[in-house]
C-alpha cells in the first residue's frame, strides 16, 4: 500500500478490529499504525494524545497521503486526527468498522482519494 493507514479509537477497539481484519486477509498489506485514546480521558492528558497523534501522522505522511480511520465522529480520536490532518495529504473517515477495514485492505494499492471512497462504502455494504 502506498498511503499509510493509522487507526484511531476509543481503548483498544482499533487494535482488535486491526488483529481480526489481518487474520481473515493475511499480513499481503503494510503495516498498519494504532492509537489508543482512553474513553474516560482525564483533560489534562489530552495534550499527551494530541502527540501521540501528531507524532503519528508526521511520521506517515508522504506524497501518496495518509488515510486515518476513527471510531465516533465529534469524538476525541476524530477531532485530533482532523485537527493534524488539515492542510496535509491526509483523508479522515470516522465509525471505523470492520467490513470498512477489510475493505480498505483489500484494496490497499489504490490512491488516496479511492482509498477513501473505499473505505466509506466498504462501512455502508458491510450493515444492512
Amino acid at each position: 500500500m502506498s498511503v499509510e493507514l493509522l487507526v484511531i479509537t476509543h481503548n483498544l477497539i482499533g487494535q482488535e478490529m486491526i488483529a481480526t481484519a489481518t487474520s481473515i486477509l493475511g499480513d499481503g498489506c503494510q503495516s498498519i499504525r494504532f492509537i489508543s485514546i482512553p474513553a474516560n480521558l482525564e483533560p489534562q492528558n489530552l495534550g499527551a494524545c494530541a502527540d501521540q497523534v501528531k507524532q503519528a501522522i508526521g511520521e506517515l505522511i508522504s506524497d501518496h497521503g495518509v488515510l486515518i480511520l476513527t471510531d465516533i465522529f465529534g469524538a476525541t480520536p476524530c477531532n485530533l486526527a482532523g485537527y493534524f490532518a488539515a492542510g496535509l495529504n491526509v483523508k479522515v473517515v470516522s465509525g471505523v468498522n470492520l467490513p470498512m477495514l477489510v475493505r480498505v485492505l483489500n484494496y490497499c494499492s489504490s490512491d488516496i482519494d479511492q482509498l477513501y471512497t473505499v473505505a466509506i462504502e466498504g462501512a455502508k455494504t458491510g450493515i444492512i
